[in-house]
Order: C-alpha cells, then structure tokens, then sequence
C-alpha cells in the first residue's frame, strides 16, 4: 500500500480521543504507522502538526536516523524540519545548523508546540477555545468566558471569597493575555505569568487600592493550579513559583503610576480631577479640558526613576526571551 492510500485510509474517521488514535495504531500496526507517517510528513502529505500527534504515540527509536536526516537537510521546508526537532527532542541537532536557521526552526517549533498543545485540550475546559477561529473576537472572548466560568464551578474555587470578584479578575487576566500574544492560559510559562503580572494588568487594570490587587493572588493562584490539574501545561510549576516570586510586589506595582497605559492614566486623571469617567459626559468633559491646558497624567512620577525602571524592566524581559528560547 503507497503512503497516500495508507494515510487516507488511517484517517477514515476523525480520532476523537487519544485512546482512539492508540487503538488505530494498534490496528495499522505500529511499524507500518510508522513508515507512513514518515514519509507523509517528509513529502507534505501529511501537516506537521499531525505528523507529530501520530508519531508522539509510537516508539521512536527506528527512525530517529531519518528525522535527524530531514532536520539537517536545507532543502526541505522548515516547519518540517521544526517537526523532526520536536520528535527527536534532541537539542544538539541545532548544531547541524547555520544560525540564521536556528532561529527560524526554534519560532517554528515554539509554533507548532502551541498548536499542537491546544489539540491535546480534547476533553478539558479548554476544548472550545482550541476549535475557534482566531481572528473570530467574538468567539474567542466567549471560549475564554467559558474557561472561567468551568473553573469557577470547579472544587478548586470553592474556596474564594467572592465569586463575582474571581470572575472579574480572571476575564481581565485572561482575555488580555490573549490578546497580547501570550495566548490561552494552558499555554502560558513562568516568564510569560510574571510579564503578564509585571506589565500587562498594571497598565491596563484599575483597582481602587493596594488591598484590593492583593485579594487578586489566592485567585491566580487557584486558577494556576486548577490549569495544572485539568489540562497539564508544561510550565505548570514555572507559573506558580512566578506567582509566588511577585505576591508581594503585585499589589504596590498595580497602584504604580509609572506603569499605567496612557488610556490608564487618562481615566484616573479624569477622576482626579472631579470628573465622572464612567459616563460619555464626564469622559468628553475632561477630554476638552486636557485638551485646553495639557493636564500632566501622572504628576506624582518621578520621571527619571520611572524612564530606569523601564529600562531595567526592558533588560530583564530581553535576558528572560533569550533564557526561554534556549530552553525550547
């Protein structure tokens, strides 16, 4: 049988679980599965994405010569080779490469390890937001409800206090996460929660006091581990030690003005200064009167500490990419 007639042949039928795609390898027969899907991922028959999930499930061995061959040969597109890397989880191969190509094989890899995470969410709260399209706002923000509300009802939440204020938290969390790039919690690392809770929150969050950002850390903290427990990320603890590393810090860094988006600062000056910002009146009011005299947004800063504390924090981020791209 050729490789086209056994692939298609392989996928009849959507595997619907991991038990299912088990049973049909058993019933293909593991070497023959393994041959195929080989030669399916070298010729483009078959998406790397699904070269990997069939190939994770066999015993690897009988073909590490023929993946660590595709790795190095330039000929054959990246993804592909990003796909042998992540099989052969051997990251001496790199050194076969130019670094030009190291570079794009690691983004390609950091890729397809997403997509590939988020396919294994069959069965966990995460399921949904797996099977949505993207650029479809609308039902991403609906997917991503939906994963709060699922660890809301969860045993895991049971011990907040208050479930309305949770579920605040957590929306704000994780729908700006989402849409800065870090993508769906299951995905998110220990670098990516701190620059999340560093960065992210302080300057697109409004909270009214210190105490009321430190009611946000048992949440976060529940919500990490509940993640950990239904659907397994592979930086589960490197998320939590984050967490931990900046409890005490939270609080002070999101009442820290020189950390506020302009959008930010621009409604808590309006507040400031006597306006009602949460209606369209009081909004336009204080714009007009920004606009007249060039109010200072945050005139309790130090302005040159704040420009040195980005700095640092600038630096840090940069080592912590290169950390975690090494890594991967």
């Amino acid at each position: 049988m050729d490789t086209e007639t056994f692939l298609d042949d392989f996928f009849r039928e959507p595997c619907a679980s991991n038990e299912e795609l088990d049973r049909r390898i058993r019933e293909k027969g593991m070497d023959d599965v393994r041959r195929h899907v080989l030669r399916g991922l070298e010729t483009g028959l078959l998406e790397p994405i699904l070269a990997i999930v069939i190939l994770s499930h066999v015993e690897r061995k009988p073909i590490v010569a023929d993946l660590r061959r595709i790795l190095r040969d330039r000929k054959i597109e990246i993804e592909v080779r990003a796909a042998s890397f992540m099989l052969l989880e051997d990251e001496d191969e790199l050194a076969a490469l130019r670094p030009d190509d190291v570079e794009a094989v690691l983004s390609s890899v950091a890729d397809i390890a997403a997509t590939v995470a988020m396919q294994q969410q069959r069965g966990t709260p995460f399921e949904a937001l797996a099977g949505c399209d993207p650029e479809d706002g609308e039902a991403v923000h609906d997917a991503l409800a939906g994963v709060v509300e699922s660890f809301l009802d969860s045993p895991d939440a049971a011990g907040l206090k208050d479930r309305e204020i949770a579920g605040g938290w957590l929306h704000e969390l994780v729908i700006l996460a989402f849409e800065y790039g870090f993508g769906p919690a299951v995905l998110w690392t220990g670098a990516g929660v701190e620059e999340i809770l560093s960065e992210l929150l302080p300057r697109k969050m409004t909270v009214a006091s210190e105490s009321e950002a430190a009611d946000a850390i048992p949440i976060f903290r529940s919500f990490f581990r509940w993640i950990a427990r239904v659907a397994k990320p592979r930086d589960a603890e490197g998320m939590l030690k984050a967490l931990d590393d900046l409890e005490a810090e939270f609080p002070s860094m999101m009442m820290d003005e020189s950390r506020f988006g302009m959008a930010k600062g621009f409604v808590l000056a309006g507040e400031r200064a006597g306006y009602d910002m949460s209606t369209q009146e009081g909004f336009d009011a204080f714009m007009q009167e920004y606009n007249e005299h060039l109010l200072p947004l945050f005139p309790n800063v130090d302005r040159k500490k704040a420009d040195a504390a980005k700095k640092r924090k600038a630096k840090m981020a940069k080592l912590s990419r290169r950390k975690n791209r090494r890594k991967k």
